[in-house]
């Protein structure tokens, strides 16, 4: 079984892939305006602001916030909902949504919304950076490691829904090898294909995305709009 989630830490990414995703993003964005969308503890947001970046690093917990402001006092840090940022906020000319964190919206119209709303928030020639999970976590289902199982320690549990590719991951005391039913309460990931993105993608007036696979990530640029004649 080879999990999405490592329950003994609290990094998305081995320490390689993560260098090589930050280091792909810092020649990317370059010193723009940029909004870390789910930053976390500031894996990604950090580097950005130190590189010269004006870094606003947006996340639901507050312990995860101080420690991003701890680490960069230039970067704006805000409170709230990844996939529903304030409007408050303005524009940006790129939106970072990394760390696996675009698993975590399961419905497709609700990513077609999401997409929406942040195309909104982005300024001319701007684009959204997203991981490349087709391309990081396809293989690994491809070749059976994310059968539904429980591990030999029995501290993992992988159950997927009956008709699409969405799954439960269960830890510790939530593993029970008697029950292979996705719950109503639990928490459910996406694991997204190619086409499933690209579909999003287009739906919410995005260009397919390039893929940078060595980088481990997708930008997705907004279809030009174009003047009536």
């Amino acid at each position: 079984m080879n999990p999405l989630f490592d329950p003994d830490s609290s990094a998305p990414f081995d320490s390689e892939d993560s260098a090589a995703q930050i280091d792909a993003v810092k020649r990317l964005v370059g010193p723009t305006r940029v909004c870390d969308l789910g930053c976390g503890q500031g894996r990604v947001a950090v580097p950005l602001a130190m590189h010269g970046a004006e870094v606003v690093a947006l996340d639901r917990s507050a312990d995860a916030l101080h420690v991003c402001q701890q680490a960069s006092a230039s970067m704006q840090t805000v409170r709230g909902d990844f996939t529903d940022p304030p409007k408050e906020l303005g524009q940006f000319d790129w939106l970072l949504c990394l760390g696996n964190t675009f698993a975590l919206i399961h419905d497709v119209d609700k990513a077609v919304a999401v997409l929406a709303r942040w195309k909104q928030m982005l300024r001319t020639g701007g684009a959204v950076v997203l991981d490349d999970l087709p391309g990081m976590l396809w293989p690994n289902v491809a070749v059976g490691d994310w059968c539904d199982g429980v591990d030999a320690q029995e501290r993992q549990q992988l159950v997927w829904q009956t008709r699409d590719s969405v799954l439960t991951i269960r830890t510790g005391a939530q593993v029970d090898p008697d029950c292979w039913t996705v719950g109503a309460d639990e928490l459910l990931i996406r694991v997204w294909t190619d086409a499933a993105i690209h579909l999003v993608a287009q739906l919410a007036g995005f260009r397919a995305p390039e893929v940078d696979a060595a980088a481990g990530i997708l930008v997705l640029r907004p279809v030009p709009t174009t003047l009536a004649d």
